[in-house]
C-alpha cells in the first residue's frame, strides 16, 4: 500500500491536481482517499 499511495501522491503533484480531483478520478470518496494517504503515514511510523 505504501508504494501505491506514494505513486498516487507523486502523480497528483506532478499533474497539479487537488486531492478532490484524484478522488473523483478514482471514483472514491475524499475520506477514502485520505485514508489511503494515512495508511502511508502509519506504515512509515511502524518502520
Amino acid at each position: 500500500m505504501k508504494t501505491i499511495s506514494k505513486n498516487i501522491k507523486f502523480l497528483r503533484q506532478k499533474m497539479g491536481w487537488r486531492q478532490r480531483e484524484v478522488a473523483e478520478l478514482l471514483k472514491i470518496s475524499i475520506p477514502a482517499y485520505s485514508k489511503i494517504l494515512c495508511l502511508e503515514v502509519s506504515e512509515e511510523r511502524r518502520s
